[in-house]
């Protein structure tokens, strides 16, 4: 009788991995309703890395991989959009603005 496939060890995925994939996926398809859930899925992305790294018996690192480029990708697209914005409908302020006028 072999005894080898009874002495396997099964891997779990670790949920800060899940979680951060789910976070990420969030933001990329409803940006709109939750744009700044992109960073706690990157923070959960990094530490669920850090904790796969040290523990052997934690698995997930592509879903964590995963959630931390998708929520890079989706903050960059969430900038990019609010730099945007502020061209367009003129929100910047400056001080070389010839119609602001200190007074005297």
């Amino acid at each position: 009788m072999n005894n080898e496939s009874t002495n396997k060890i099964i891997k779990k995925n670790d949920p800060l991995a899940v979680i951060s994939l789910v976070l990420a996926s969030g933001v990329f398809f409803l940006g709109i309703l939750i744009p700044l859930a992109a960073i706690p899925a990157i923070i959960c992305a990094r530490i669920s890395l850090k904790r796969i790294h040290d523990n052997n018996d934690l698995k997930g690192d592509s879903y964590a991989i995963a959630g931390m480029i998708t929520g890079y990708v989706s903050l960059f697209c969430y900038l990019i959009i609010i730099l945007i914005s502020m061209r367009i409908f003129g929100h910047t302020t400056s001080f070389t603005n010839p119609m602001i006028t200190l007074p005297k």
